[in-house]
């Protein structure tokens, strides 16, 4: 609930304090079952959403390799390499975790979408966020970025606007739900390691419509 609660409620921002109670609780969950794979995956966005990238993947490969047969950890892990920059092992990940489940829940399209976007396959990242229902009203922005990038620019613009009214409409920030303090929030929401992932992110969601106003990476 620490990891995500920022994202489900839009205008919440990420606190030092829940950073370490997240890795705190975590960290005694994988102590009380050292091969609980969830216990690793939950332990690793702990230590991402701290910005600790390089113990957070020793765990996230560790949660892979506890259960190699769950498509939640394989595009979960997924999607923590493509905010490192590792495009290859996350498109890997996520096309064993796509082979392993039948049916993907409206959940995991949403982990595609973003994974297809940062590694610049705009298509598939469309394709992606089209099946997620919804699922992650943020999700809109990322589908925004996508068309944007593929010059389909009335679509974005439109994808966009449903995103703004969508936040706005749930916003739970101590400042008013402008559009600038939308996409602000917005652009702080995922732990992504590099400049080079984030400033992609910023481009698509600008280009779309989404103002960032004075967001810069790691400036959270």
């Amino acid at each position: 609930m620490d990891n995500a609660i920022h994202i489900s409620h839009a205008g919440m921002r990420r606190t030092r304090e829940t950073e370490l109670r997240s890795i705190q609780r975590a960290e005694q969950a994988v102590t009380l079952d050292p091969v609980d794979s969830r216990a690793h995956l939950c332990l690793g966005w702990s230590l991402a959403l701290a910005k600790r990238y390089e113990r957070a993947k020793t765990h996230m490969g560790e949660a892979v390799r506890l259960n190699p047969l769950d498509p939640w950890s394989l595009v979960a892990a997924a999607l923590f390499h493509a905010f490192q920059g590792e495009h290859d092992t996350a498109q890997s990940l996520a096309a064993d975790a796509m082979a392993l489940a039948a049916t993907p829940f409206p959940a995991h399209w949403v982990y595609h979408s973003a994974v297809a976007y940062l590694r610049g396959d705009h298509e598939f990242a469309v394709e992606c966020a089209t099946r997620t229902q919804s699922t992650a009203p943020s999700n809109r922005a990322w589908h925004a970025a996508a068309l944007h990038q593929l010059g389909r620019q009335r679509e974005a613009e439109e994808m966009a606007r449903q995103f703004l009214e969508g936040a706005r409409a749930e916003w739970f920030g101590r400042e008013d739900a402008t559009d600038e303090a939308i996409g602000h929030w917005f652009m702080h929401l995922f732990p992504i390691a590099r400049p080079a992932e984030w400033e992609r992110l910023r481009d698509g969601v600008v280009g779309a419509g989404i103002p960032v106003g004075a967001s810069r990476h790691h400036g959270w």
